[in-house]
């Protein structure tokens, strides 16, 4: 994945470390999450109507499951590793992300894995993902030119991107060169193609089933970016819990995020350094979804899972 390196750090990153010194807190809120079997979102008690709006809104800012793209999630287990800073923010930033993916019912796997999950700090983002991209340009091909230029020139001060892969509906990788039937749905009752959207590769199916698309998008690699400059005044175990949430599903970048998220509410006055429960239920029914399933069932799913934990239902 093109990772820098942690133990022997060089000038760049040791300057990061020092920064971060500087720049964040030394809050050291616990990374355990607890994982109840229902979660209520507490607060004013919604009328379902109103629970269905927020819902909707939570859904449509997330940017999961956009149009004819079946939502993405991890199929493989997590394996996180972080770069340009101390080890002990190394250990916070992996364990946070560890532990959200376990609230969620994602599988994770040792520290000794190959990472899927590639968290950079550093002092110029913009840079950093310019040196990705001539380093590892396999890395930004999903990236849509107007994102791309943003992760390169804007000013955000966490930027991420993913690359998705398609597998059947059984899980198992499929393969990578797209076969002469693409877009022929259809064809004969019962067989169709997964709707990939930018997923790598492509499966066909043939089954009696009149629900199952017969494969399923998943995420094959994130990347998320720090810039520790731009990222002034956040504690870290906040920077780490906003890392975990944008590792966990495929979100869109550049929108504004979602009311009631961490993604909206980090920078506030008395930031938060934890995933609401709007983000903890979201995660939880993105885990949950028949994977093997329509863009439009998705939404449907993860507004009707929100509204419930949004009215206590």
């Amino acid at each position: 994945m093109g990772m820098l390196g942690v133990h022997r750090m060089s000038g760049l990153a040791r300057s990061v470390a020092v920064a971060l010194l500087v720049v964040f807190s030394t809050a050291s809120a616990s990374a355990q999450v607890e994982a109840p079997d229902k979660i209520t979102l507490t607060g004013v008690r919604l009328s379902p109507g109103e629970a269905k709006r927020q819902a909707e809104q939570f859904v449509g800012q997330a940017g999961v499951a956009p149009g004819h793209r079946a939502a993405a999630r991890w199929a493989d287990p997590i394996c996180p590793r972080t770069a340009g800073v101390g080890l002990d923010q190394v250990r916070l930033v992996g364990e946070r992300i560890r532990a959200v993916a376990t609230a969620a019912g994602a599988r994770v796997v040792p520290a000794n894995c190959r990472p899927n999950v590639a968290v950079h700090f550093t002092r110029d983002a913009g840079s950093l993902v310019r040196r990705i991209a001539v380093r590892s340009p396999g890395r930004l091909t999903e990236v849509p030119a107007a994102a791309r230029r943003a992760l390169e020139d804007g000013a955000a001060p966490i930027r991420w991107w993913y690359t998705t892969a398609a597998r059947g509906k059984d899980g198992v990788p499929v393969a990578s060169v797209t076969p002469p039937w693409i877009g022929i749905v259809g064809a004969s009752k019962g067989a169709g193609m997964l709707p990939t959207g930018n997923a790598r590769g492509s499966t066909y199916s043939h089954s009696s089933s009149m629900i199952s698309t017969g494969g399923q998008r998943t995420l094959h690699a994130a990347t998320i970016i720090i810039d520790v400059d731009r990222a002034r005044g956040r504690p870290i175990d906040a920077i780490a819990s906003y890392v975990a949430m944008v590792a966990m599903a495929e979100l869109s970048v550049g929108t504004p995020p979602p009311v009631g998220s961490i993604l909206d509410l980090i920078g506030e006055a008395g930031a938060m350094r934890d995933l609401t429960g709007w983000d903890t239920a979201f995660l939880r029914a993105l885990y949950r979804l028949p994977h093997d399933r329509e863009a439009r069932y998705h939404r449907g799913r993860l507004v009707r899972d929100l509204a419930a934990a949004r009215t206590g239902r």
